[in-house]
């Protein structure tokens, strides 16, 4: 995944990247457009002053996440620590996988 070492080695970063295994399988089975699309989140969750603004908080068991949506196709799943200035990267899916 040439994409991860291109987002983390960017000097101007604000958040630091955690990326799960989970959200690696995820991308990897998403289309080549649709990765330039979670590309594109990345950086600016990445570069946002406050990453959960550009997300929808999530309730029940991802309670402390947010989810930025590419429409009901997909969605990125992420928190953030801010003592530690870090976006997780969780989950990347469809509405329908979306789950626990």
């Amino acid at each position: 995944m040439h994409w991860i070492g291109c987002i983390r080695n960017e000097i101007a970063l604000r958040w630091k990247l955690d990326i799960s295994n989970r959200f690696k399988r995820g991308y990897k089975n998403q289309s080549p457009q649709l990765q330039k699309r979670i590309d594109e989140a990345i950086r600016e969750l990445a570069n946002a002053e406050d990453p959960y603004s550009l997300g929808i908080p999530k309730q029940g068991p991802w309670r402390g996440y947010s989810a930025y949506e590419f429409g009901k196709k997909c969605r990125l799943i992420f928190a953030v620590e801010r003592e530690t200035s870090f976006v997780n990267l969780e989950r990347v899916c469809s509405h329908k996988e979306y789950g626990p």
